[in-house]
């Protein structure tokens, strides 16, 4: 049988069996409509014979798919098509005979071996002449499947990402709701995550504080740019000191969804900063007040520090002393 040589006989009559399996045939021109559609359309689609699982009839689309000339697919068992054993095909036609129309995503195999996701949509009918067959259209989802798969890959590496990282990291929605916080900012904030994703900001922290993560999370949402910040947290032993980088978080379509967030502590930096400032504001004192003359020299020989005592013995303001050689201050040898 040719693409164009389906009998009005063997043209489904386009009524769909209902729960019962029962159809009454409506011929004649929906026939002949359904082999104009049947093989023109772009669309995979094929007969299959419920009893024995052979394929009836294919469109040109299916047999390019699939990779077969048309007199080889008619009677060709979909065990040459499905990853399904025999049996299995069989309980499943029986079922969809019976249930009526269904969709389900299966993988199909190619001639040349490629095996494909597919969506299929199957329905019960019944040919005009009498013949019950099941009307396949046919789907290849493989590229979905792939990004999808591709998608939880990504997801379940950036999870371990965060639930590893030492510092806070989440996300926030353009009404300021979190939609994403990792355990190193639950834990700041002393909550489960559970408990914090959901509500806003202005549930966890003090007014003053919540207007800055406010401010900062419109000027993000507004500029598109990034915006680092620091805030302090009271707490035991005089609290902590955060420094927060927002960036905004852009769809492919340039829709700004929210803000993402990380929160680095940096209190004991700024204590060692400080310690650092206090032991040098000493070191300075005690040089300044010596009797003796004392003079700091970097590996350069340059000088880094001198007291005035050192200044008046060789003869310069102590402002020309720092960062000159030493050759310049006792001249050359």
């Amino acid at each position: 049988m040719s693409d164009n040589d389906m009998s009005e006989a063997d043209c489904p009559s386009l009524t769909i069996s209902g729960e019962s399996g029962f159809a009454t045939s409506t011929g004649g021109c929906a026939g002949s409509v359904f082999r104009a559609a049947f093989f023109a359309s772009r669309s995979i689609m094929y007969l299959i014979d419920p009893v024995n699982g052979e394929i009836v009839d294919a469109n040109p689309a299916a047999c390019a798919f699939y990779g077969y000339r048309h007199e080889d697919v008619q009677h060709l068992p979909l065990t040459a098509v499905s990853l399904l054993a025999q049996d299995r095909i069989l309980e499943l036609l029986a079922n969809i005979t019976k249930a009526g129309a269904v969709q389900f995503t299966t993988r199909h195999k190619l001639k040349n071996g490629q095996v494909r996701d597919m969506e299929l949509d199957a329905t019960p009918i019944t040919l005009a002449n009498g013949r019950r067959c099941i009307f396949f259209v046919g789907h290849d989802i493989t590229a979905r499947i792939q990004a999808e798969n591709a998608l939880r890959e990504r997801e379940s590496l950036l999870r371990a990402i965060l639930d590893s990282a030492g510092e806070g990291i989440g996300f926030k929605d353009i009404q300021h709701v979190y939609r994403e916080a990792n355990p190193a900012f639950c834990a700041m904030l002393g909550a489960p995550c559970e408990s914090i994703l959901g509500r806003k900001s202005e549930e966890f922290f003090d007014p003053e504080t919540n207007a800055v993560h406010l401010r900062t999370d419109e000027q993000v949402l507004r500029s598109r740019a990034s915006v680092v910040y620091e805030v302090a947290y009271p707490g035991e032993n005089g609290g902590r000191l955060l420094s927060i980088n927002k960036t905004p978080v852009v769809d492919s379509e340039g829709h700004c969804l929210g803000v993402v967030f990380i929160n680095h502590d940096i209190t004991q930096l700024r204590r060692a900063e400080e310690a650092l400032r206090q032991s040098e504001g000493m070191l300075r004192a005690i040089i300044h007040s010596a009797l003796d003359t004392i003079c700091v020299m970097g590996a350069d020989e340059c000088f880094r520090e001198a007291n005035q005592t050192f200044c008046d013995l060789v003869g310069f303001a102590r402002d020309e002393v720092l960062g000159a050689p030493l050759s310049k201050v006792f001249g050359p040898e």
